[in-house]
């Protein structure tokens, strides 16, 4: 069973075998697994993808009480008839291209829908 798992920031604490391109010290991201024992792959110090057959050379680097999470937010621009400007907390500004013009009927589902979708992320944010 690995010791680590996909994801986890390690740090090379010492090196059993042949030299590579990361110094004692080194942190990292284990990326995969390899199809065999406990080594995993990560990239080196110059970038190049590397694996490591001994787990043992390498520790758990422990994280703090804040981490990084993935969220949405909107992003200001033009999605077809609807302008998206000036996000905040409490709101979007939005609005229509060409106030006075005739719209078409997929051109107003294509509005509501980007006004949906700007719906959804507000909520979530609040």
């Amino acid at each position: 069973m690995a010791i680590f798992k996909v994801g986890d920031r390690v740090r090379r604490i010492k090196h059993s075998g042949k030299i590579t391109n990361c110094p004692v010290g080194f942190e990292t991201i284990v990326e995969d697994f390899l199809g065999y024992g406990n080594g995993f792959w990560y990239r080196g110090a110059d970038g190049s993808r590397q694996n490591s057959t001994t787990p043992t050379d390498w520790e758990l680097v422990e994280t703090g009480p804040v981490r990084t999470v993935t969220r949405k937010e909107i992003v200001p621009g033009v999605y077809g008839v609807v302008r998206v400007y000036g996000t905040g907390s409490r709101g979007v500004n939005v609005d229509i291209t060409g106030n006075y013009s005739h719209k078409s009927s997929d051109e107003l589902r294509a509005a509501a829908s980007v006004f949906n979708e700007l719906a959804d992320a507000l909520d979530v944010a609040q």
